[in-house]
């Protein structure tokens, strides 16, 4: 199958075997795109929700933490769905962009006489 102009080899699971003869291309598309949906969940929750990293211990803090990234998931989910944000990356990577700048404006002044050549980035 090419996939984005590369050739790609899948392998698939039918458990009866009568379903191969009717499994075309169409069906292989659909259960792609099924995969690929799964496996953004997986991104988003794991890189956005940071649904792996927490600090707690007990079994209850740990439900409390997961039951919030995957209620932060949705939520997101729904923001897009009204088109009020692209996507969760995006919020994500400026979440902080003015809590930085406003650290990096106080405290670089200050900080002059180690750097004189200190010039503020363009971010691009």
């Amino acid at each position: 199958m090419r996939l984005k102009d590369q050739l790609r080899h899948y392998i698939v699971y039918l458990p009866h075997e009568e379903q191969l003869d009717a499994f075309d291309r169409q069906n292989f598309g659909e259960t792609h795109g099924r995969h690929w949906q799964i496996e953004q969940y997986h991104r988003a929750i794991k890189q956005v929700c940071n649904i792996e990293h927490f600090q707690v211990r007990s079994k209850t803090d740990i439900k409390n933490h997961l039951f919030a990234a995957i209620c932060g998931y949705a939520q997101l989910q729904r923001l897009r769905a009204m088109e009020l944000i692209s996507n969760g990356y995006r919020l994500r990577r400026d979440l902080f962009n003015e809590v930085i700048a406003a650290f990096i404006g106080t405290f670089m002044p200050s900080m002059a006489h180690l750097n004189p050549q200190f010039q503020s980035g363009v971010n691009a």
